[in-house]
């Protein structure tokens, strides 16, 4: 996709939280099993060797505060050692773009300079938003990792009003 002189390509990372237990006193309380643990901080590796061979430093994360979106939030924030402002939501839970849309609307002013996000979130929400981005139907199952690209001289939350015109750059 060419882009506009002066323009910054914007990337977006979103990431499925990982694997859970299976029953919780609510959906919102599940917890991490140890295999999900493993599976984010594997993830979260592959995660940083892509930045380190791309040369990309992740500027900001937005992350469910459900808790296995959290716990999985803590081993990739642990794992890569990440020195970047975060904020944990609810409106992450069970998601889609419009809410994410507003995310970026309410945080205008923190993410304006940002080149790279991380977002850690939800089926089928953070699915949908992927397959709506892109153009293309995407599945994102646990802890799995959608890497987005478009180099347009916009804003955060109006940039994802250009659905179907960003480019997938790897899937983790």
């Amino acid at each position: 996709m060419e882009g506009k002189e002066n323009s910054m390509i914007h990337r977006l990372f979103l990431m499925r939280h990982s694997i859970t237990e299976s029953f919780a006193t609510s959906d919102f309380q599940r917890n991490l099993t140890k295999l999900g643990k493993i599976k984010a901080k594997n993830q979260a590796i592959k995660l940083e060797l892509f930045f380190k061979n791309k040369d990309i430093n992740l500027g900001y994360c937005f992350y469910s505060s459900a808790n296995r979106a959290e716990q999985t939030f803590d081993i990739v924030h642990k794992t890569m050692e990440l020195n970047i402002a975060t904020h944990k939501t609810r409106a992450l839970y069970l998601t889609g773009i419009k809410e994410l849309k507003n995310i970026f609307k309410t945080y205008k002013k923190d993410i304006e300079n940002t080149e790279n996000i991380l977002i850690i979130a939800h089926n089928f929400g953070i699915s949908d938003t992927a397959s709506v981005l892109c153009g293309n139907e995407t599945y994102m199952d646990t802890a799995d990792i959608v890497a987005l690209s478009i180099d347009i001289d916009d804003n955060w939350h109006s940039l994802l009003d250009y659905e179907g015109s960003w480019d997938i750059i790897s899937k983790l």
